[in-house]
């Protein structure tokens, strides 16, 4: 495995492998608060945990493949489930502008943090 870069396709897989579970979370708690009102005031906080460690995970397992420029990785995983996230929410429904900054933050926080605990097991 050593001497390879990441692909395109493992890009790729990672950005939906950082945004599904995230997805799949909020499918979930959309589905639960509709019986359950209390639950919205903790929702916002489940969303931004599962996105965080799903690109966390993401960033960590692709940056293993890479030999060099580990970080600069993690930040492109973390940029690239972003730009995922907002296209594909965009189209299925309104998201306040306020979680997609909490997103943002929370998946390039991710994918750095993802790159440098392979950075640091490198060593």
């Amino acid at each position: 495995m050593e001497g390879r870069m990441p692909s395109l396709k493992e890009y790729v897989a990672s950005a939906l492998l950082a945004d599904a579970p995230g997805w799949l979370v909020i499918a979930l708690i959309s589905y639960i608060t509709e019986y359950m009102k209390e639950l919205l005031s903790v929702a916002e906080a489940i969303i931004v945990a599962s996105f965080l460690i799903s690109t966390i995970i993401s960033s960590y397992l692709i940056c293993r493949v890479a030999y060099r420029d580990r970080v600069k990785i993690g930040l492109t995983i973390g940029l690239t489930a972003v730009m995922l996230n907002i296209f594909f929410l965009s189209i299925f429904g309104r998201i306040p502008i306020f979680l997609v900054i909490e997103l943002l933050s929370v998946q390039v926080f991710g994918g750095v943090l993802g790159a440098y605990m392979v950075e640091r097991k490198a060593k």
